[in-house]
C-alpha cells in the first residue's frame, strides 16, 4: 500500500483505518511528519 498523506492532513484516524481494513503486506507513506511518525507507530 502505499499513500500521499499530505503533511498539514489531520486525518490520522482514517489513514490507520484504511491501513486496517486493507491488511497490507508492505505500507509507504509519503509527506509525513514528526506527528505523522507519533500517530503511525502507536497505531500501526
Amino acid at each position: 500500500m502505499t499513500a500521499n498523506v499530505l503533511t498539514r492532513n489531520t486525518q490520522h484516524a482514517t489513514v490507520l483505518q484504511a491501513v486496517a481494513e486493507t491488511d497490507p503486506d508492505f505500507v509507504v507513506l509519503q509527506e509525513t511528519d514528526a506527528s505523522w511518525t507519533g500517530v503511525l507507530e502507536d497505531g500501526l
